[in-house]
C-alpha cells in the first residue's frame, strides 16, 4: 500500500498547481508601436491578421528561432523582427 502512496500525492499537487500555470501563460499581452500607432498581441495569429504582408516572414522567423508569445523575451525578439521588416 506504502508504495502507491507517492504517486497519488505527485498527480494531487501537479493537478493544483496545473491551473495557474495555464493562467499566466494565457495572461500575457504586448502592446507595441509600429507607425504612430499602439498594436496588441497575445499570440503570433494577431500579429498575423494585424500585418497581413509580413505573415509569412514571420512565420519562418518563429519557426526557425522556435520563438513563442509566451516567453516574454522570446515575444520582444519577434516584436522586433516585425518592426525591422516594417523599416524595409
Amino acid at each position: 500500500m506504502k508504495r502507491f502512496l507517492f504517486p497519488v500525492i505527485v498527480l494531487a499537487v501537479a493537478a493544483a498547481c496545473a491551473p495557474e500555470i495555464w493562467q499566466s501563460r494565457s495572461a500575457n499581452t504586448y502592446f507595441f508601436f509600429v507607425g504612430g500607432r499602439e498594436w496588441k498581441a497575445r499570440r503570433l495569429k494577431d500579429l498575423y491578421k494585424a500585418f497581413p504582408d509580413q505573415a509569412a516572414a514571420l512565420k519562418s522567423f518563429a519557426k526557425e528561432h522556435r520563438y513563442r508569445m509566451e516567453n516574454a523575451q522570446q515575444a520582444l525578439q519577434i516584436i522586433t523582427y516585425l518592426q525591422e521588416l516594417l523599416q524595409k
